[in-house]
């Protein structure tokens, strides 16, 4: 999901509440409204019926959004070996025949991801591998890694 609001260019509004500016225009505080009435709706449609009822009570996608980590987040080791597994498959995906930016565009999400979930662990070898993941030697590490058998 988050993905797509990356590609929509409204990732900053549902995930980090992003605001219009003080000094927005009307044309661009219609446009701020609009994106959040379609985000609202995107959330609404993609959750079951039993959360429905809960998040349909939040007049904002952040508001939702917030709503729906706070429940459902889970601090898991699963949810972190998975987003490492997610990421290491990668380098079986790259196919040589497209532009490389197509596995940049693959790669960068999955990184930010595992970085993201990393660092919102409360455990301190997350914690201290979420640190790692900051390391760009790191990321330039694996992203190279992956590529350089072909």
């Amino acid at each position: 999901m988050r993905l797509v609001w990356k590609w929509m260019k409204t990732y900053e509004i549902v995930v980090e509440g992003l605001q219009p500016s003080d000094d927005a225009d009307e044309e661009q505080v219609t446009a701020y409204t609009a994106l959040c009435y379609q985000e609202s709706a995107i959330l609404i449609q993609v959750v079951s019926k039993e959360i429905l009822e809960k998040l349909v009570e939040f007049d904002h996608p952040h508001e939702m959004w917030k709503y729906l980590g706070t429940e459902y987040y889970r601090d898991t080791a699963f949810a972190l070996v998975s987003q490492i597994t997610n990421l290491a498959s990668l380098s079986t995906t790259y196919d040589p025949t497209q532009p490389v930016t197509v596995f940049i565009a693959q790669f960068e999400p999955a990184w930010l991801r595992l970085s993201k979930l990393a660092k919102a662990s409360k455990d301190s070898y997350r914690q201290t591998f979420a640190k790692f993941l900051r390391e760009h030697k790191a990321k330039r590490d694996f992203l190279l890694g992956f590529l350089v058998s072909h």
